[in-house]
């Protein structure tokens, strides 16, 4: 499964769980004029639930990108090392 349907299928998920809870609530404040507490329980959930796959969506991409720049970074170090220890052994060769 490639990353564009998983995103597609979280966010679908969080926008229909946001929107059935405040159905829920809009009808249930039209019919009984009160909400019932159920209803606020199935708000907190939907809440929980959207707020967890927005925030652990952005987290875990940013630590990913951090990461992977990180890894870029010494890799990059690590090949200049490599360059100027090149460098001596040849400078050193020629003074032979």
């Amino acid at each position: 499964m490639k990353q564009h349907t998983k995103d597609v299928i979280q966010y679908s998920s969080a926008v229909a769980m946001m929107s059935t809870g405040i159905i829920l609530a809009v009808v249930s404040f039209i019919w009984l004029r009160l909400i019932h507490s159920s209803i606020l329980a199935y708000m907190g959930e939907a809440v929980g639930f959207c707020s967890a796959v927005y925030g652990l969506t952005v987290y875990s991409r940013s630590k990913f990108r951090d990461a992977e720049q990180g890894l870029e970074d010494r890799f990059e170090e690590f090949k200049q090392e490599i360059l100027q220890s090149i460098k001596q052994q040849d400078r050193n060769e020629e003074d032979n």
